[in-house]
């Protein structure tokens, strides 16, 4: 593991502020959810590229509320598994990303100085 940031040479690169993507993913009105969730997972990942969930959360995160009733429902986990895919299939997510652990490319995204080396999910031990 790497302390330092390192895209290769020549290759321009900015950080992001994990705090405010996070509430830039969670307004709905940013896009639709493959977009929304990659923001998600790059506001949650750790210094491997895994952003690691409850069960349930990423159908609470896609869910809706009906704005007559204020009533919350979920997202069906269709839902969730077919939004995943969009995002692998886009490149925003690596393959082995699921609903409990989303996986970002260490080309897309790397993570220096604070942070976990470690994923429940997948079995990666720091």
């Amino acid at each position: 593991m790497t302390e330092r940031i390192d895209f290769g040479s020549n290759t321009p690169w900015g950080g992001v502020n994990q705090t405010e993507l996070q509430l830039i993913a969670q307004q709905a009105s940013v896009g639709p959810g493959y977009i929304r969730i990659w923001l998600l997972a790059m506001s949650k990942a750790n210094r491997i590229g895994h952003a690691e969930f409850r069960p349930g959360a990423l159908r609470d995160f896609l869910g809706s509320v009906n704005t007559a009733t204020g009533e919350f429902f979920p997202a069906d986990k269709a839902v969730v598994s077919r939004t995943i895919k969009r995002a692998k299939d886009a490149g925003l997510l690596a393959p082995e990303s699921q609903a409990r652990c989303l996986v970002l490319s260490s080309r897309l995204f790397q993570k220096a100085g604070i942070g976990s080396v470690s994923c429940r999910t997948h079995g990666i031990a720091s």
